[in-house]
């Protein structure tokens, strides 16, 4: 079976392998294999660097490949997935040697068939500048190594990216999408008005990228059939987007 490597957010700080329950049930129940994975987190007084995670994230793709028999799926089937700083990392393990554990056995590709993407940070160094900060060379090094937008190719492979059009880190995907087409690579770009980062775990709009996630699988030959869930209709998205609105203009996070 296709399997689905899934790699949680929360700024590599924070988060747990437990999240996205309701797209692991789904994707299950259409037939693929998920695993979560619990990568080691940076200590939040520590500058955001996501060496280790990037390194773990790119171990766990190695890990499922090497034992696809065991598991019971296709190691030339394995699709990438994450949000915000997750997305980062399913989109790092497909860089062409990237930042890796010394102890991984890189005659195992890291690299996924398919990534699928929620408001990823995918410009690590550019975010950083944005804020003021600035760089050792040996920061920009490491940054450089694990910064999706620095090593798109011919060979990156087929995405889909989901983002709300008030989150600040759009940008990362219109750049990313924009790279993509140049090396006629496939980035499914999808924008939602109204909504910022978060919006995507919220109740009305998870069946709307479930919805368009198993489309993308689909069309690449990894799922069969139409979905099986329903697409919200676009009355049913207006209330999501006003409730999203309604609770980020108190200040909530959660």
């Amino acid at each position: 079976r296709p399997a689905v490597v899934l790699f949680h957010g929360g700024g590599w700080s924070s988060g747990s392998y437990t999240g996205f329950v309701k797209h692991t049930d789904y994707l299950v129940s259409r037939g693929l294999v998920v695993f979560r994975i619990q990568y080691r987190l940076l200590k939040k007084k520590e500058p955001q660097i996501p060496n280790i995670c990037t390194q773990d994230a790119r171990s766990a793709m190695r890990y499922v490949r090497a034992h696809a028999s065991r598991f019971g799926v296709d190691p030339a089937k394995l699709i990438s997935m994450g949000g915000s700083a997750g997305g980062q990392l399913a989109a790092a393990v497909a860089i062409e040697n990237g930042l890796d554990d010394d102890q991984d056995d890189l005659s195992v590709s890291s690299k996924p068939q398919a990534m699928v993407l929620f408001n990823p940070v995918l410009d690590l160094i550019g975010e950083v500048e944005k804020r003021g900060a600035s760089l050792t060379q040996k920061q920009r090094q490491v940054y450089g190594s694990i910064c999706p937008n620095d090593h798109l190719s011919h060979s990156t492979p087929p995405s889909v990216i989901f983002f709300g059009e008030e989150d600040k880190l759009l940008p990362h995907g219109t750049n990313f999408s924009k790279l993509a087409s140049q090396f006629n690579v496939r980035s499914d770009l999808h924008l939602y008005p109204g909504v910022g980062h978060t919006f995507w775990r919220r109740a009305g709009f998870d069946d709307e990228l479930i919805y368009v996630l198993d489309e993308f699988l689909g069309s690449l030959g990894y799922l069969e059939g139409p979905p099986t869930i329903r697409r919200p209709t676009s009355e049913e998205m207006g209330k999501a987007t006003a409730q999203e609105r309604a609770r980020t203009s108190t200040g909530s996070t959660e």
